[in-house]
């Protein structure tokens, strides 16, 4: 087993999965501060807090862009607010777990990443197709090779665990 660690943390591999697990970082931190950001908003009028915001950019009120806002703003009642937040910590924290998994270069992190990130991509597409961006297509591109690469890795380090143990 000692072998195969020494084997593992050498090359562009240990560099490739610092780099992955530092995106998760800051992608945990983003989702935890949105989550945070959304539990502040309850039972704070937010209605109102959506007006004032209205009237401080100088919308006019017959705008049909401040009508849309209000649409939308109108379905986040409290309930629909707690759940965005406990969703956002919840998903935050999923990803803070797998980038200790990468940055520390354990197996479990590699496989994690690679499940996890592979279920999304569906949805992924979806959207691309739905609605498509640039930046829809990059994050997109950059989430298939992740998993291409996870799945390279893992691959590879079964194959030189199979060596070691010969």
């Amino acid at each position: 087993m000692s072998e195969t660690k020494q084997i593992r943390g050498k090359g562009h591999d240990a560099v490739w999965l610092r780099v992955i697990g530092a995106g998760k970082v800051l992608k945990a931190l983003t989702l935890i501060v949105i989550g945070i950001s959304v539990l502040r908003l309850i039972h704070t009028g937010f209605g109102d807090q959506m007006a004032q915001l209205a009237d401080l950019m100088r919308y006019s009120p017959e705008s049909k862009v401040i009508h849309w806002i209000f649409d939308k703003a109108s379905l986040l009642t409290d309930k629909r607010l707690e759940q965005v937040a406990a969703v956002a910590m919840v998903y935050g924290a999923t990803e803070l777990v797998e980038s200790y998994g990468l940055l520390f270069q354990r197996t479990w992190g590699e496989y994690l990443t690679m499940i996890l990130t592979a279920a999304f991509l569906p949805l992924d597409v979806y959207e691309l197709v739905i609605h498509f961006t640039w930046v829809k297509l990059a994050f997109t591109i950059a989430n298939a090779l992740v998993v291409w690469y996870l799945v390279w890795l893992i691959l590879k380090n079964r194959r030189l665990r199979a060596a070691v143990t010969a």
